[in-house]
């Protein structure tokens, strides 16, 4: 089980939290589209953040593939906070 701090701040000039950054790369569409297994994985870790507050408690599988879309994620501008972010996720 990994778990990974549910933190708000300012991207920006948009309070966001982690959970809405997740959904935001996990909603990437990849390379060639979404497979239905790749629909399902990515599905299953929307649920979870849907009920979020304080903490994200994921399974190491959940975990690993939510690493992977944020490492894979393209973003649009340069942030401090982004960076932090990242940084949070990769260390899970």
């Amino acid at each position: 089980m990994k778990t990974l701090d549910n933190k708000r701040f300012l991207l920006g000039t948009n309070e966001v939290q982690y959970s809405e950054l997740i959904k935001t790369c996990l909603n990437n569409v990849p390379q060639g589209g979404f497979t239905p297994q790749e629909m399902k994985e990515r599905m299953k870790i929307l649920d979870v953040l849907e009920t979020a507050n304080g903490t994200i408690e994921l399974e190491d599988a959940d975990a690993k593939k939510m690493k992977d879309c944020v490492k894979q994620m393209k973003w649009g501008l340069l942030d401090k906070n982004l960076i932090e972010f990242i940084d949070s996720v990769e260390k899970l």
